[in-house]
């Protein structure tokens, strides 16, 4: 854990830019809490967490204490790389439209460590709304800048003028 917490990374640049801009919001599709360590923010789990558990009879997400003592078997609420994702439980829903509404208010998003691959249609398609829909200007953060990537065709978008991609 030292090496992530005190060495560089994805979350020390936000905590580096934290001193130089206004961060509104964090989204993380890492299952690791570790942002929440380094960072002053408390990020948005995307793709569940390893602080979260899945509760199948009731289809709700809750803490590790919850789960130890519900006297039912509850599971780690990690999504998979592959497959469906579940996302009908209302407090998983209901993260994925707090971060988008945080997103619409911000000037601009930044992309980091993200590859809008086929399996994130969950969250690709909050970005596709907010390019298209809200106008927001989005900026991924691509590397390695060697391997070109089409984000407007994974993300399927038509109009890019409010898509960058910096290498």
């Amino acid at each position: 854990k030292k090496k992530v917490t005190e060495g560089q990374g994805y979350y020390q640049d936000i905590t580096d830019l934290q001193s130089k801009a206004e961060v509104n919001v964090i989204g993380t599709t890492n299952y690791n809490t570790f942002v929440n360590d380094i960072t002053s923010m408390s990020a948005t789990f995307l793709n569940g967490s390893v602080d979260d558990y899945y509760d199948p009879y009731r289809n709700k997400i809750i803490s590790k204490e919850e789960a130890e003592s519900s006297g039912r078997i509850c599971v780690p609420f990690l999504f998979t790389q592959r497959g469906i994702k579940p996302l009908t439980s209302v407090s998983m829903s209901r993260r994925y439209v707090e971060l988008f509404d945080h997103f619409a208010e911000c000037d601009a998003i930044g992309v980091v460590g993200f590859g809008f691959n086929s399996d994130d249609g969950h969250i690709n398609g909050l970005f596709r709304e907010l390019i298209e829909d809200k106008q927001k200007k989005v900026a991924v953060f691509h590397y390695p800048a060697t391997s070109p990537t089409k984000y407007d065709e994974k993300l399927r978008i038509a109009a890019t003028e409010n898509l960058v991609v910096q290498n």
